[in-house]
């Protein structure tokens, strides 16, 4: 049996963190075994998500001393007990999801505990620095360029655009990339098996749900989403937008709807586990975002046979036919944005169409797909 020791900065919720989980809640237990380590210990709420046979250890220090310049601090306190449990544990494999300088903390601690083991690190998102070259950027990519030669590892990239950075970045740092789609359980993302109500989100039955589920942070782009939003309502009363998710934007969301009277128009759920329940109601699903890695939620979407309305970003052109399986706009074009919803909401047929293919299309990432590509990975 393979031991496998999992890295990240905290299990809290959000994109990155649920896919890991999922990944590694479907590997075979008899033939690995898994534990995750977080470098905090006080956002942790995916850790109730583990298989029972997944094992957890979080350092004992607040999120706050993995940010900023407190992590120099950390680096003398939670380094040293990072080290000795890597030793501890002894792992086969370690596979770590962290970035910047919270990557080299980590990285300073695999070198430091002398362990035989095989390196994987997987890289998630195509935007924040690596996607442009100012000054701040390229010393992010420096540290991680530091890290990767302290452990020398098998990269991933979570889609050819990430996996087409990987190598124009780091490929005198790393060991070599392959691109190891994120994948989705079929099975959970099928609309058929659940019983929601649109009731549950304060909508009635025979009102437009649009949903977007995303964290709410920078690059999420909700704003964008709302400026359309704005629009539509001014056209059309029978519809209600649907944030699922939290974060430091909360706060401008919030004041953009109550400056638009929108109110009564947008539900903000924030953080939530029942994705798989809400998006069962969802008549549209938005997907406005700046950039990402994958785009996890929107593919999530579309296994539920969602017709999706997304921003016309490199990764979703990778998997998006405009107007055959999703609709496609150009990123920060509310007005296009208000029109391209529009239009789904009041073509009925065309709506259940994009279902079918986006459907069909989200087959194409299934988890265990993923899962394969990562035992193939590791024992290579």
């Amino acid at each position: 049996m393979r031991k496998v020791l999992v890295i990240l900065d905290s299990l809290c919720v959000g994109g990155r963190e649920r896919i890991v989980v999922d990944l590694c809640n479907s590997f075979d237990p008899e033939k690995y075994s898994i534990t995750f380590v977080t470098l905090s210990c006080d956002n942790n709420p995916f850790k109730s998500q583990l298989n029972s046979n997944i094992g957890f250890y979080a350092l004992p220090f607040p999120e706050r001393d993995i940010i900023g310049l407190r992590s120099v601090l950390f680096l003398f306190k939670g380094v040293p007990r990072l080290i000795s449990y890597i030793k501890q544990y002894n792992p086969d494999i370690i596979h770590t999801h962290s970035n910047i300088h919270r990557l080299l903390l980590a990285n300073i601690a695999i070198k430091g505990s002398k362990v035989s083991a095989k390196i994987f690190h997987s890289i998630h998102t195509s935007g924040l620095h690596y996607s442009n070259h100012s000054f701040s950027s390229r010393i992010k990519r420096l540290f991680e360029k530091v890290s990767f030669l302290l452990a020398k590892p098998k990269l991933i990239g979570v889609s050819a655009e990430i996996n087409d950075n990987n190598k124009k970045f780091y490929k005198n740092y790393a060991f070599e990339s392959r691109c190891i789609p994120n994948g989705v359980d079929l099975k959970v993302f099928d609309r058929n098996k659940y019983s929601y109500s649109k009731e549950k989100l304060g909508l009635s039955e025979n009102e437009l749900a649009i949903v977007y589920p995303a964290r709410l942070v920078p690059g999420k782009n909700h704003i964008t989403l709302l400026k359309a939003f704005k629009k539509i309502r001014a056209e059309e009363e029978g519809v209600k937008l649907v944030f699922a998710g939290d974060g430091e934007m909360r706060t401008a969301i919030e004041n953009y709807v109550q400056e638009n009277q929108l109110e009564r128009s947008v539900v903000l759920l924030g953080n939530v586990t029942n994705i798989p329940e809400i998006l069962s109601v969802a008549d549209i699903g938005a997907f406005p975002s700046e950039y990402e890695g994958f785009g996890i939620g929107l593919i999530e979407m579309m296994a539920m046979g969602i017709p999706v309305v997304a921003s016309d970003i490199q990764v979703f052109n990778e998997f998006i036919d405009h107007m055959n399986n999703g609709v496609l706009y150009p990123t920060f074009d509310s007005d296009t944005l208000a029109s391209m919803l529009l239009l789904v909401m009041r073509n009925n047929e065309l709506r259940t169409a994009l279902g079918v293919k986006a459907r069909e299309t989200a087959q194409q990432f299934s988890l265990e797909r993923s899962v394969n590509g990562h035992i193939t990975y590791y024992e290579s």
